[in-house]
């Protein structure tokens, strides 16, 4: 599953995610694509996981009326099913879903202030992993998040969260806000990856990509790659067990030359 990671800060809202997309018939890697969109038109910057493409066609579907990132918000749910009714006219669904999760920021003109939310295509579970608090996300409807927040669209296993530092604080603090997003990226695909020759796994390759927007400048950079190549690899292998202990948290060698929004 693609991951993509929102955070609002006090001056800035970012995005990061993964560039892997897959044949949603054979579950193998086919390439490498950007799936965090920027449109500094209106202040918005959004970032889609799910069916491939489906963020390429709500911005080919938006309102050309829409002016800032507010009305960017109260377009959102004609937006989002619009895509997903072309996404399954054009048969790029599998099984009549899509499987999106949107998850969006921009400054609010209204609020006067960085803002985010998330919006799935279908209903999904949400666990917020500081209180264990669970819930229900109806499809179609935007959940907005407070400020400060820090959302994954996917959970992401408890073992592999330790070894990659994720909820050390110790590490939390060395990395900064910006670089702690690469690594949940890294962590939640280290969950997704090929197999190697000994039957444990390997990074997956591709690369991880984050988006940042401080008024005026939005900006978008690669800030770690992986290596491997493995376009036409599976994720998963049919009726084999994902391996428990060959995660390697490469992410600590990551490029951290991208400025702070801290």
């Amino acid at each position: 599953m693609s991951v993509v990671v929102l955070r609002l800060g006090d001056n800035f809202a970012a995005l990061a995610g993964d560039g892997v997309w897959t044949e949603p018939l054979t579950g193998c890697v086919g390439g490498y694509v950007s799936k965090l969109h920027l449109a500094p038109e209106y202040e918005t910057m959004f970032g889609v996981t799910g069916a491939g493409g489906f963020g390429h066609l709500m911005i080919m579907n938006k309102n050309p009326k829409v002016r800032d990132f507010d009305e960017f918000v109260d377009d959102l749910p004609r937006l989002a099913r619009a895509t997903h009714e072309d996404m399954l006219h054009l048969g790029l669904a599998v099984g009549g879903e899509t499987i999106s999760n949107i998850m969006a920021v921009g400054w609010s003109q209204a609020q006067q202030c960085y803002a985010g939310l998330r919006m799935t295509t279908y209903e999904k579970g949400s666990t917020n992993s500081a209180t264990g608090e669970e819930r229900r996300l109806a499809a179609f409807e935007p959940h907005f998040v407070p400020p400060g927040a820090l959302i994954v669209s996917t959970g992401i296993d408890a073992q592999v969260m330790e070894q990659f530092g994720i909820f050390d604080d110790d590490q939390h603090e060395r990395d900064g806000p910006l670089d702690h997003m690469v690594r949940i990226v890294a962590g939640a695909r280290a969950s997704e990856q090929s197999p190697t020759d000994q039957g444990c796994t390997s990074n997956i390759g591709g690369y991880v990509q984050l988006a940042i927007f401080q008024k005026p400048e939005m900006r978008s950079s690669v800030v770690h790659r992986w290596p491997e190549d493995v376009v036409g690899n599976r994720l998963i292998p049919p009726e084999e067990p994902r391996c428990q202990n060959g995660y390697r948290p490469e992410c600590d060698a990551m490029d951290s030359r991208h400025r702070r929004g801290d």
